[in-house]
């Protein structure tokens, strides 16, 4: 009768503890959310690297298009034919060689 005393109060100190613990975890997480949002994942991140990546590659593009208008108006200035400008052009780039 004394051990299933030690057992109950056993079980109610260690039910205690661990909704205890259950309550104040739920609470931090429930605050950092708040705090900081939504966590993201590993294939969000990724996502968000090949985004910022292609609106990059998109804006080098755009550079060396620029670049190539301004090469190609020094070349009229200069007296060189467009015919002699070495020009390799694709989709992304622009490379006057």
């Amino acid at each position: 009768m004394k051990y299933l005393f030690i057992v109950m109060i056993y079980t109610a100190i260690r039910l205690g503890f661990d909704v205890g613990y259950w309550v104040c975890r739920m609470a931090v997480d429930g605050t950092y959310y708040m705090i900081y949002g939504h966590q993201e994942t590993e294939a969000e991140k990724i996502q968000k690297e090949m985004r910022m990546l292609e609106t990059r590659s998109e804006g080098n593009s755009l550079e060396l298009r620029k670049m190539n208008k301004l090469l190609e108006k020094l070349a009229e200035k200069q007296g060189i034919k467009k015919e002699d400008l070495d020009i390799d052009l694709d989709n992304e780039t622009v490379l006057i060689n």
